[in-house]
């Protein structure tokens, strides 16, 4: 006859408990904690939809040749755990002439996010992309001001002394 001890029955325990740990995590698995790495707190991927918002601009549009693109629609995808984001835009040659041609670019990149001071709730995202078809890099400035308890953000372009048409739009939680 085996003599079990307090100190062997509370081994068992524990190893019954850590047993039962590993098959509880193996079968439901393990969310991944993230801390929130911007001001806004945001995390996730959120889908967005922006328009070109020409509205006084359009005697400068007008005017330009047909070589000239002007950006008019885009979606995009913005992951704040990873702070990238993809876009596809679609470009417009020959605005408001007879033969308006619509021609769409991927475009990927990165962004960071700091907080506008004096404005709470509102934060500043620099993004540079780079046009994955012609290869070219640029650089944009949004301010973003999360409602619908994050889930949706709101945005819109800010760009000092430019002769281009600020961008607007809606962001959603995927």
């Amino acid at each position: 006859m085996h003599n079990f001890s307090a100190r062997n029955t509370v081994k068992i325990i524990a190893i019954f408990i850590l047993i039962a740990s590993v098959a509880f995590a193996y079968k439901y698995g393990l969310k991944n904690a993230k801390a929130a790495a911007n001001p806004s707190g945001l995390t996730g991927k959120y889908g967005c939809m922006v328009n070109r918002n020409i509205n006084g601009f359009g005697v400068l549009y007008n005017s330009l040749d047909s070589s000239y693109t002007i950006g008019m629609v885009a979606t995009a995808i913005f992951d704040y755990d990873r702070n990238t984001v993809s876009t596809l835009s679609g470009e417009i040659s020959n605005y408001n002439k007879i033969n308006p041609l619509l021609t769409n670019y991927t475009s990927t990149g990165t962004f960071t996010e700091e907080s506008i001071t004096g404005h709470s709730g509102a934060y500043k995202s620099t993004i540079t992309l780079t046009d994955t078809i012609r290869n070219r890099t640029g650089t944009m400035t949004f301010i973003s001001i999360p409602v619908n308890s994050g889930n949706t953000v709101l945005v819109t372009e800010v760009s000092d002394n430019t002769s281009n048409a600020p961008w607007t739009g809606v962001c959603q939680k995927i």
